[in-house]
């Protein structure tokens, strides 16, 4: 057996010496003991994450997440280290708000494609935290049944109708304590939403707010093991509400380390992708947290399909995981 693949045996299997030290500037080490930066042994996304920022650095384009504001607008980009940062503020100001690090906390994601989707969720890595991904489709009965199985007591939402949505059912969800505003609202919507927020005892904070509570007093990092869950995938399946899939980190990383070695011949280091296909589906997480632990660039499209070609005309993206049923409506 060649070096690189006792290398990706060692890791599948769970073996100790294939951990990464999870502190910042760690490097991993192969059973040799040779530092192995290059052979992109890691165990959890949190880990995954530091070896894809070593290389983007390495290759001197830093750029991790890109988005754009509106059709006219070229793509605005945070570099490894300001999404890492970003992450951290916002798993800090949780924690102040309230919520523990460890495995006993679920947050709540109920967004469409964004930048602030995955920094969410590397703040959930950072912590060792949970989180539970929500979607238009699910439908009311669904949404109780999630919010009460997993107890959130936090939501990051995106779209006014959404959260009052949510306030509305606020009787049937007694864990909800806050919503977190992950765009801000029309200022009238804004207003509406603090105050029906308020009548029914839950908190309103804007994903600004938390960048700056956690910035103020930031919480050193509670990174996660690879048996550790990072979250619960609901679907709808046939028959009655919808089931949750736990997933873990050692489950995805072992997804996440085949692609790097079946893809290697086709894809460089130098990669960009374009994220439209939805992030509360387990493909698509697997495919941008895949592009992370390469040191790859991730631009976001506007959020509505038929512009599309669009925001690819302006991202240029180098490689694009579909579907054929978003290919024919394009």
């Amino acid at each position: 057996m060649d070096q690189q693949s006792l290398t990706v045996s060692a890791w599948a299997q769970g073996c100790p010496e294939a951990r990464v030290a999870a502190s910042l500037g760690s490097q991993p080490f192969n059973k040799t003991g040779k530092s192995t930066i290059d052979d992109r042994v890691y165990t959890t996304v949190y880990e995954g994450f530091k070896i894809g920022k070593h290389i983007a650095r390495k290759h001197g384009d830093n750029r991790c997440l890109g988005f754009r504001v509106d059709r006219k607008g070229e793509y605005i980009w945070l570099t490894y280290e300001e999404v890492e940062r970003a992450a951290t503020n916002i798993g800090s100001a949780l924690i102040q708000l309230g919520e523990n690090h460890g495995q006993k906390t679920f947050i709540g994601i109920y967004a469409v494609n964004c930048v602030e989707w995955l920094i969410i969720a590397l703040a959930c890595h950072c912590y060792s935290m949970i989180y539970v991904p929500l979607y238009d489709t699910l439908g009311e009965p669904a949404l109780i049944h999630i919010i009460n199985q997993t107890g959130l007591r936090t939501i990051f939402v995106d779209k006014a109708e959404n959260v009052l949505n949510l306030l509305k059912l606020a009787r049937q969800v007694p864990t909800l304590e806050r919503i977190i505003l992950v765009k801000r609202l029309p200022e009238d919507k804004q207003h509406k939403v603090i105050r029906k927020a308020s009548r029914r005892g839950i908190q309103i904070f804007t994903y600004q707010q938390l960048l700056a509570i956690g910035q103020s007093r930031p919480i050193a990092h509670y990174p996660p093991k690879p048996k550790y869950l990072f979250q619960i995938c609901y679907t709808s399946g046939t028959t009655g509400l919808p089931k949750g899939a736990m997933c873990r980190h050692k489950n995805i990383i072992s997804v996440i380390q085949t692609a790097t070695e079946l893809l290697k011949p086709i894809l460089t280091e130098l990669e960009t992708l374009i994220s439209y296909l939805p992030l509360a589906h387990a493909y698509e997480q697997v495919v941008e947290l895949y592009c992370l632990c390469n040191g790859f660039k991730i631009g976001y499209y506007l959020g509505d399909i038929s512009l599309l070609s669009d925001d690819m005309a302006h991202l240029k993206p180098t490689f694009m995981p579909s579907v054929p049923r978003v290919l024919n409506r394009m």
